[in-house]
């Protein structure tokens, strides 16, 4: 009986860790997304000049849920649509199996900075990279899809 004890001690041990370190990762994920969010300090809704500018935190919520895939973002400007679409790339990604070409490709366009060893940061890089890779990951997953859609069929 001691023995399941401690099994169990150590289960709760591991599971408050895991907690401790995803709790690490929001809270480095909601501050990305407040450091970045609205840099040219738009006022109103892009799709919607009546409607102000979506809040970092409802941008945040809205990229954090599982059907984030189905909200184009259309209120929101260029850098804050990548910035929401890159957080649901860097999610999805670690759900495929692939490459590990293809795997540093994606993942490094997803990034949320260049690497600090790089000259200087530069935005429009970071959006550039960051919108090819969103667009080559959903591409990728829409394969993925008709793929086996179609073996279905077979």
């Amino acid at each position: 009986m001691p023995a399941d004890r401690n099994t169990r001690s150590v289960t709760r041990g591991q599971r408050a860790t895991r907690s401790s370190d995803a709790r690490r990762v929001l809270d480095a994920r909601r501050e990305e997304c407040q450091d970045s969010h609205n840099p040219d300090n738009h006022t109103s809704a892009r799709n919607h000049r009546a409607q102000p500018y979506p809040s970092w935190e409802n941008v945040f919520a809205r990229s954090n849920v599982a059907f984030a895939d189905e909200d184009g973002f259309d209120d929101l400007y260029l850098k804050d649509m990548v910035m929401a679409r890159k957080r649901i790339g860097r999610r999805a990604l670690s759900q495929l199996d692939m490459a590990p070409g293809l795997y540093s490709l994606l993942h490094r366009g997803l990034k949320h900075q260049m690497d600090r060893g790089e000259r200087e940061r530069n935005i429009a890089v970071e959006t550039c990279m960051g919108y090819s890779a969103s667009l080559a990951l959903y591409n990728l997953r829409e394969s993925i899809r008709i793929n086996e859609e179609a073996s279905v069929f077979r």
